[in-house]
């Protein structure tokens, strides 16, 4: 019977065979069409793992067979989180943009080896902050990149400081250097007077304050949490009332015996990192003590690291980056 349905001398198959040609040209403009207007989405995630790849290119697929409207896929929390790759397609307008900004940002966020996490924390970030207001910000441990660039750029009045041989050389941004106080200087004794600014961002920052600079030497868990402490302590007394901090940072599961990050630091275990526990306990608390409140509900729960692949960064299956969201309310 199969065969009779495509013969050649029937008008019938002829008309069956020309509808097939139809619909399958349909569906191709279709997606072709749908693609286009998202390819910036597909491009934010290319760096991604596998597993994730076939997960959103089916639902892609599944939403263009069904004439649905394409749109962010899960439930994400508004601000204190952990690291989530589905975040990266809602981020993916503001990502485009900081692309087109400068090379050096668009390296940054397309940066195979750290797998999105860099660019999760910069949409994190411009999802949480209005910049309308033209706020004084702090952007403290900029290193290499020019982020505080592009924020000048959108209106905001920035100053950055890092220590005078830091971890990663300062870009050289020689058009927009005007736009932006650069500082030397640490995070444990800011040079600055209380109430100074609108928001103070650390961007994968204080997770180096276990390690001695230039030396590349690395201090106990102790020290480095005394310094941590010191360090949130410091950010929020620069800040206005009412004023914002962003942290971002790692922090791990005692589950995790290895170590994807490349670094110069010969670290005893796992370096450049919190112990999970201490996401509140020294993080979230030390925020709380010192006159700051979260913005968003809190949910931090190690339950989501160990049941899902996608809130493990490039690290390691247990390894996690965080971001901390506050407001100074005192």
């Amino acid at each position: 019977m199969l065969p009779l349905i495509f013969d050649h001398d029937s008008t019938d198959s002829r008309a069956i065979l020309v509808r097939v040609i139809k619909l399958l040209k349909n569906l191709y403009q279709r997606i072709t069409a749908t693609f286009s207007r998202h390819r910036w989405e597909l491009k934010s995630i290319k760096n991604l793992d596998y597993l994730v790849k076939k997960e959103f290119y089916i639902f892609y697929l599944i939403r263009f067979y069904l004439k649905l409207p394409i749109h962010y896929p899960f439930p994400t929390d508004r601000g204190n989180q952990f690291f989530y790759l589905w975040d990266l397609v809602a981020f993916a307008p503001s990502l485009k943009r900081l692309s087109q900004f400068d090379q050096r940002l668009k390296e940054m966020i397309g940066e195979f080896y750290i797998k999105g996490v860099r660019a999760w924390e910069y949409g994190k970030f411009l999802s949480l902050v209005e910049l309308d207001s033209h706020p004084m910000i702090l952007d403290v441990g900029p290193g290499s990149s020019t982020f505080s660039y592009y924020l000048a750029h959108e209106g905001a009045r920035v100053t950055t400081i890092d220590l005078p041989s830091p971890m990663e050389a300062r870009w050289d941004y020689k058009s927009k250097r005007s736009n932006v106080k650069n500082v030397h200087g640490t995070v444990l004794a800011l040079p600055f007077s209380d109430n100074s600014f609108n928001l103070v961002m650390a961007i994968s920052t204080i997770e180096h304050l276990d390690t001695n600079y230039p030396q590349n030497k690395q201090v106990t868990y102790d020290v480095f949490i005394r310094r941590t402490k010191r360090a949130i302590k410091e950010m929020i007394r620069v800040l206005k009332k009412g004023g914002k901090l962003y942290i971002t940072t790692d922090a791990y599961l005692t589950k995790q015996k290895t170590d994807r990050w490349k670094t110069d630091v010969k670290y005893r275990g796992i370096g450049g990192a919190f112990k999970f526990a201490d996401i509140r306990n020294v993080l979230l608390n030390t925020a709380v003590r010192n006159g700051c409140r979260p913005v968003y509900n809190t949910s931090f729960s190690s339950s989501k690291l160990l049941d899902s692949v996608h809130y493990a960064n490039y690290r390691g299956r247990y390894i996690t980056t965080v971001a901390l969201f506050c407001n100074k309310v005192v």
